[in-house]
């Protein structure tokens, strides 16, 4: 059975275009940094090294939210309130994984002995091993999901008018 669209509005085909785009420019960034810490960890093992321990939790929830950003897209596309809303739980799903990154900081620099996080240690927004673009995905996921909730509801109120 067909169901006619949400809404064949430019709100909607802007959060298309967004969803797609944070989740394409995350799958980059992903492949970028792990193909560099590939590298680096072969030229370690080459010059006699060994193979540093990696936090698998840590590839987990880069790879979780990156499968969230693509869920979420592929909601959107469906253009569909069914699907909308599926974009906000893997939104929701994204923030989730951020609260526990945090959490999981904050229990590693308790866990050190310490008060605060060393100045070397690499963090953005007091999350270990975040960089700029994990706070640029932060940011625009939060936007995205308004953006979401406000067609959603607008659809809601369309469709009750009929």
């Amino acid at each position: 059975m067909w169901t006619k669209p949400v809404v064949a509005s430019v709100a909607v085909r802007i959060g298309i275009v967004i969803a797609i785009a944070l989740a394409a420019l995350n799958l980059v960034w992903l492949v970028a940094e792990y193909g560099r810490l590939y590298s680096s960890i072969n030229a370690g093992i080459a010059q006699g090294g060994s193979a540093p321990l990696l936090n698998h939790s840590v590839i987990r929830r880069d790879l979780t939210i990156e499968i969230a950003l693509i869920v979420a897209a592929i909601g959107a596309l469906s253009r569909k309130v069914g699907g909308l809303l599926f974009t906000l739980i893997a939104l929701v799903w994204v923030f989730i994984e951020y609260i526990g990154w945090y959490i999981w900081t904050k229990q590693t620099i308790v866990a050190a002995g310490l008060t605060d996080l060393p100045s070397g240690v690499p963090q953005a927004w007091k999350l270990v091993g975040a960089t700029p673009w994990n706070l640029v995905i932060l940011v625009v996921a939060v936007f995205l999901f308004l953006w979401e909730v406000r067609v959603v509801r607008e659809s809601f109120r369309a469709n009750n008018t009929c």
